[in-house]
């Protein structure tokens, strides 16, 4: 859009039509050729999880455990599921961790118990969330962006927590998409 409203001011301001006039044209040209090839922006996350969730059936409340808001609460407002965390998106897990791990702890322990204090304020809301409000499905995601490392582990960054097992423990393993597992609680 701006690159279009770019190349529509350069040629509203030529003075005469000529080589750089016409360079604009075909710029502009392209920018609108790219942008109807493309179509409308999709969230494809909101369409990968919301089918899987539809084939499972009987799903009447999710949370995920992701740095993205793309993939809860949009989700459960297209399926008209209740979300059931206090978080929209685990965002604060990702910045912790990298800057814990960039941190000489020796020469910086403040800063390394506080990072430590966050991931593990993050992990256990998530934990009370679930006790409190027991997802029908967790959707688990399985290539974080934002992360220095890569593979994140969700699962293992939750069972830091001791209380994670008695919870996970109520939920199976359902299937996976391309970046997604899911996991059932069962009844």
């Amino acid at each position: 859009s701006f690159g279009l409203m770019a190349c529509i001011l350069l040629l509203m301001n030529s003075k005469r039509l000529g080589a750089f006039s016409v360079s604009v044209g075909v710029a502009a040209a392209g920018v609108v050729g790219l942008s109807l090839s493309e179509g409308f922006p999709h969230n494809y996350t909101l369409n990968q999880v919301s089918r899987v969730t539809r084939d499972l059936g009987g799903v009447d409340s999710m949370m995920a455990l992701t740095p993205h808001v793309f993939a809860g609460p949009p989700v459960a407002f297209e399926l008209g599921i209740k979300w059931t965390s206090r978080y929209p998106a685990n965002w604060l897990v990702p910045g912790a961790l990298n800057l814990l791990a960039k941190t000489d702890c020796t020469d910086d322990p403040a800063l390394c118990d506080q990072l430590r204090a966050i991931a593990a304020r993050n992990r256990s809301e998530n934990i009370e969330d679930m006790i409190a409000n027991p997802p029908d499905l967790l959707v688990v995601d399985r290539e974080s962006e934002y992360f220095d490392t890569p593979n994140f582990d969700w699962l293992a960054f939750m069972a830091e927590d001791p209380a994670w097992a008695g919870v996970f423990d109520d939920y199976a393993y359902v299937g996976k998409s391309k970046r997604y597992a899911y996991y059932l609680r069962s009844p």
